[in-house]
């Protein structure tokens, strides 16, 4: 089976799916294997009784009928290779009936939260009282670049939409200072796309490549990464993910709200001051409208809340 993981691996390559995409596909199949192995069932020689059998190990360990359906849809993909390759002679998840998932709207901050957020960003405390064999001079010095780089990254991310994976990929030659545009590399389904970035993200790119000159004693530009760590190393997302909320935490705003969620607070924002879907599908990489259409949704119970409050008939 490991030969055959590895073949569906290459073929999901070819199918330009991202690699974070893939390393969760791969999750899924082998705890799918593991839970056949457990339960004592062939993998190759499956049914749909015995595919029920896998979905109800599901519902028994998650709540969440979305994580349901997307380890159930992964180990279909799985499947359906397998029967595209006469590995098998049937798919018996193709005939399953699919959970219907009532779709959650997306978490977002209000406009002053995002404005709080941002204009808040300072030195954490924390590092000004750890020990790395720094003086204290030395702590302050790296708690104020950490600051201009968090700037940089959360007005990134705010300004322009770009998924965790996707400002982690930026590159200093992918930032157009004068025309105002950066480059998003292999986006979701390794799609590039251009996307315009306002001037306040703008201007805390370029404080932050200042920052950065001094910081690592090499020039902004070209292949570089342009957000690091401490040790020179490209940031990560999941690194990206404990910015984000670490600065939430330090600007006193109550969310659970994840990384995700500013990309959601700027396509919510874009629309609520009269952004077209069209232009914000484009921005956020979107190739149907139809996953752009929520925010619609967002901007709307809105709207019937305002007409609530202020028509005399409401």
């Amino acid at each position: 089976m490991t030969e055959i993981l590895d073949q569906w691996r290459e073929h999901l390559r070819a199918s330009n799916r991202s690699e974070h995409t893939i390393r969760n596909y791969l999750l899924d199949v082998r705890q799918f294997l593991e839970c056949a192995k457990e339960k004592g069932f062939d993998p190759v020689a499956l049914d749909r009784t015995t595919a029920r059998l896998y979905l109800a190990f599901l519902a028994q360990k998650y709540t969440n009928k979305a994580t349901i359906m997307r380890k159930r849809d992964a180990v279909k993909m799985f499947y359906r290779f397998m029967l595209g390759d006469k590995l098998i002679t049937q798919n018996p998840f193709e005939l399953l009936d699919r959970i219907k998932v009532q779709q959650e709207p997306p978490q977002f901050l209000s406009q002053d939260d995002a404005a709080k957020l941002l204009d808040t960003v300072g030195i954490n405390p924390a590092l000004t009282q750890t020990i790395y064999g720094q003086s204290k001079s030395d702590r302050r010095h790296e708690g104020e670049f950490l600051a201009i780089r968090d700037k940089a990254l959360l007005e990134t991310i705010y300004g322009c939409g770009t998924r965790s994976q996707e400002t982690a990929n930026l590159n200093w030659e992918d930032i157009d200072f004068r025309a105002g545009f950066i480059r998003v590399n292999q986006g979701k389904g390794r799609k590039d796309r251009i996307v315009p970035i306002g001037e306040t993200a703008v201007t805390a790119l370029w404080n932050y490549g200042i920052a950065y000159r001094r910081q690592f004693e090499m020039e902004p530009k070209g292949k570089t990464p342009v957000f690091q760590s401490r040790s020179k190393m490209r940031i990560t997302p999941r690194s990206i993910q404990r910015v984000v909320k670490l600065r939430l935490e330090l600007a006193g705003i109550d969310t659970t709200m994840s990384t995700h969620g500013l990309r959601h607070s700027f396509a919510t924002h874009l629309m609520q001051n009269g952004a077209g879907i069209v232009e914000i599908a484009e921005c956020l990489g979107h190739v149907n409208l139809s996953s752009t259409q929520k925010y619609t949704h967002v901007t709307m119970v809105e709207v019937l809340g305002n007409y609530d409050k202020a028509h005399p008939r409401a």
